[in-house]
Parts: C-alpha cells; sequence; structure tokens
C-alpha cells in the first residue's frame, strides 16, 4: 500500500493537535513516527483508519482519497489496515486462539478447520507456537503483544500500524517485539507504520524517521540522518530520551 498524505489538520475544543501534516509511506517501508507526548502521533494513527476526520486535508490510499469517502466505501479501505494497539486489547475471556482467529470466524466466516489451521500458522510467525488454548491472563505483556499482532497477520493487511508496541516492556521483551516487527514487514511486505518513544526501536527496526513537533513533520529520513541531524529539537529528543532510557 502506498499511503501519503497531504496538509492533515486536526483541533479539538480549540487545541490545534496537527498542523498541516505532510507525509509518505512507500510501498513495503518500515517508517517510524516519534515525537514527545501530545504531539498528536496517535491522532494521525487514527484519521490514517478513518477513525477521525480531519479539518483539513488529504489521506490518498493508492491514490484514493478516504477522506472524502462514505462509511460504508471506509469500510472496505479498513480491512487493509491491521492496528496493534498498545493495550493490546485481546479479550480476556477468550482463548489466545480465539482471540487471534476472531477475524477470521466473524467477518470473514472461515469454517472451524481453516482458522484452526491460519491461527496455528501466525502464532507460529510471531514465536507463541502451541499457545492456542492459552488464556491471555496467562501471557507476558510480550507475549500478549505478540498475540495481537498474529491477530492482525489474519486479515492479510496491506499496511499494518502499531501504536507504541514496546510501552511498558522491558529492554530484553521490548527488542524481541522488535524483531517481531522486522520479520513481519520483511516476510508479508505490509506498509508499516509504527509510533514509538523508544530510542531502542527507532535506531533497531526503522528504514525511514519521521518526527512530529508541535503538531507538524520537522524531519524525515534515515536513521543515520536523524541521529545526525543538527535540529535543536531533534537533539534535545535524543538526548532526553536517552538520559531516560539510561536511567531505568
Amino acid at each position: 500500500m502506498k499511503l501519503k498524505i497531504e496538509g492533515l489538520s486536526k483541533a479539538f475544543d480549540g487545541n490545534q493537535v496537527l498542523r498541516g501534516v505532510d507525509l509518505e509511506f512507500a510501498e513495503g517501508e518500515l517508517s517510524v513516527i516519534v515525537g514527545a507526548s501530545g504531539t498528536g502521533k496517535s491522532v494521525l494513527l487514527k484519521h490514517v483508519v478513518g477513525l477521525l476526520k480531519p479539518d483539513a486535508g488529504r489521506i490518498l490510499v493508492d491514490g484514493q482519497d478516504i477522506v472524502a469517502l462514505s462509511e460504508d466505501d471506509l469500510m472496505a479501505v479498513r480491512r487493509r489496515f491491521g492496528m496493534i494497539f498498545q493495550s493490546a486489547g485481546l479479550l480476556q475471556s477468550l482463548t489466545v486462539g480465539q482471540n487471534v482467529g476472531i477475524v477470521l470466524e466473524e467477518l470473514q466466516g472461515k469454517g472451524t478447520a481453516e482458522v484452526g489451521e491460519i491461527v496455528t500458522a501466525k502464532l507460529k510467525a510471531v514465536g507463541l507456537d502451541g499457545r492456542e488454548d492459552q488464556m491471555p491472563a496467562t501471557l507476558s505483556g510480550g507475549q500478549r503483544k505478540r498475540a495481537a499482532i498474529a491477530r492482525a497477520l489474519t486479515t492479510e493487511a496491506d499496511c499494518l500500524l502499531f501504536d507504541e508496541p514496546t510501552a511498558g516492556l522491558d529492554p530484553v521483551i521490548a527488542a524481541t517485539i522488535d524483531e517481531v516487527i522486522r520479520k513481519v514487514n520483511e516476510t508479508t511486505g505490509a506498509t508499516t507504520i509504527v509510533v514509538t518513544h523508544d530510542l531502542a526501536s527507532i535506531f533497531a527496526i526503522a528504514q525511514k524517521v519521521h518526527m512530529l513537533y508541535e503538531g507538524k513533520v520537522i524531519f524525515s529520513g534515515t536513521t543515520d540522518e536523524f541521529r545526525a541531524s543538527d535540529d535543536k529539537r531533534i537533539k534535545e529528543f535524543l538526548a532526553r530520551d536517552m538520559a531516560a532510557q539510561n536511567s531505568r
């Protein structure tokens, strides 16, 4: 999926969150969106999947402006996205396998045997072989994130969106999630967008980095270019987050 954002603006109760955001994501690329809390990163993701309507601007999915679509047409576009939330969003009353297969059963109407085969394959892809019958409460934080990724993979999405996937995880577990994201991007070819403030994640997985500051894009480039930037705001972000991570 090719994704392009043009002049995106959004305010809530007079508070301007996005101020004319312009971004472009190449097909199959793994991009990371960074920035301090409150800069509009998660709000931007919600616009991409049509959960929010902008005050101004366009969101082009393979050249089609989804902002102008009806709700029915927008639902068809949303099915091309897989979103992994910070909380993982697993249903506690269902087993891991049921959580992963819920889209296949309820939205795609696949039979039990086919669902079982797909669920097994997707859990294996994220390193959760044989966990189908476990309950979410028995999984670690990192395992719950992996299960959420497996569920997103069942949709065969053209674009995967991750909202702070390593938040709350220790560095070792966070690194395993980064590796899963990187491998999923490589094996599926899905355009992948990760919102994070984790410096280790940024430099471990990003092919392209985009930084938001006060609702505007102030940087787009490679990780090497990001690290070498002379922009004072980027230097402060890197220094502050490095200090925070070293203090853990």
